[in-house]
């Protein structure tokens, strides 16, 4: 397996060499960072994975440095039905799996695996109905300047059905990085319909401390729940010290912005922007849009925003965010003590005069 990834290395490194040499580009750029996470720093600064509304209570209990389960309730919420998960994690020095399951059937599993520079991960999820199942195979590529990745979703090489996603993001400078991403879908086997993305990054401030997007794969079973949330692919990027400009243009005319800037070490906000340039109907059904941690859907010519902030104290941490729906949002996470932490959401909708509050616990043995 050594002789594999040193070959593969050795190659993508002479191509990668051949490139810098015709294009001009320097030598020794940073790494710009993973290309799922473009914009990851303005949105931790978001409520939008961490707010709730009615109680929960969750119960984690490690056996060992390298597994841990976790007991998740959830009852009371406005939109979703009661709910109880059961989830397991293993992990290691080059290993991350975790699988969840919950009270009507439906199962979901993650696995990955790192070897060097090289990434790969399974995902899968089997629904008690019919047409909920679906599989992801992703391998990813770090090199030392650029990140490439290969995603299948679906696969069915007999019926030539599925989908398939290419992307490449390289440091085109210190502080400029530029990338392309192409997904392909078919699901019927006769035709592909295509999507392209141009992506760009951009980091201001003062870079004699690096750019701070050197990953590094750690523990997630010896980290503290916010951490583990970070976590779900296994790795950690560090966070940038730097204000970083992002921005995602797909071909039919979607453009997505973000702003991060870290104010003082415990205080980061972060403001995102979605709008549709074009009068193509098919921009807002794009996959890539309906991502977890994106905004809603946007209707023809619209535009929509996000502002949010987050505070990190030694025991707390507390996000606000306000939305062009008129939304205001705040989570308080608060550790009582070692291994209990109190969890308290509240929305405000100014537009319906709705609120919504939520209150939990986390408990980890």
């Amino acid at each position: 397996m050594t002789a594999v990834v040193d070959s593969a290395s050795s190659f993508i490194n002479g191509i990668g060499d051949w490139v810098l040499k015709k294009t001009g580009i320097p030598k020794g750029l940073p790494y710009p960072g993973a290309i799922e996470g473009l914009h990851r720093e303005a949105r931790g600064c978001f409520t939008t994975n961490s707010a709730f509304d009615g109680g929960r209570a969750e119960i984690g209990k490690s056996f060992s440095p390298t597994f841990q389960i976790q007991h998740a309730f959830s009852a009371g919420a406005s939109q979703t039905p009661s709910l109880y998960q059961l989830m397991a994690v293993v992990c290691g020095d080059s290993y991350f799996a975790n699988g969840t399951v919950d009270h009507a059937g439906n199962v979901m599993a993650r696995l990955d695996h790192t070897y060097g520079r090289l990434s790969n991960r399974l995902s899968a999820q089997m629904g008690a109905q019919f047409g909920q199942n679906a599989f992801v195979f992703e391998h990813s590529w770090k090199g030392a300047s650029s990140s490439t990745e290969l995603r299948f979703m679906n696969p069915n090489p007999l019926d030539l059905m599925g989908g398939f996603k290419l992307a490449y993001f390289r440091s085109m400078s210190r502080r400029l990085s530029l990338g392309l991403e192409g997904d392909f879908n078919s699901e019927d086997g006769t035709r592909v319909d295509s999507a392209w993305s141009l992506m760009g990054r951009y980091v201001f401030g003062d870079l004699s401390k690096g750019t701070g997007f050197t990953a590094a794969h750690v523990n997630p079973a010896i980290l503290n729940k916010e951490m583990q949330e970070k976590a779900q692919l296994g790795q950690i990027e560090e966070t940038s010290m730097n204000s970083i400009l992002t921005a995602t243009l797909q071909d039919k005319g979607m453009l997505q912005v973000s702003y991060y800037h870290p104010l003082t070490p415990k205080c980061d906000v972060g403001a995102e922007v979605q709008t549709l340039i074009s009068n193509s109907p098919s921009a807002v059904s794009l996959p890539a849009y309906q991502a977890p941690g994106q905004m809603p859907k946007l209707n023809k010519r619209e535009s929509q925003f996000i502002v949010g902030s987050k505070f990190s104290f030694q025991q707390t941490t507390i996000r606000l965010q306000a939305d062009s729906s008129l939304k205001v949002t705040t989570v308080v996470e608060e550790t009582l003590s070692p291994g209990i932490q109190l969890q308290i959401s509240g929305e405000l909708d100014h537009a319906r005069g709705g609120a919504k509050f939520g209150v939990g616990l986390h408990f980890e043995t």
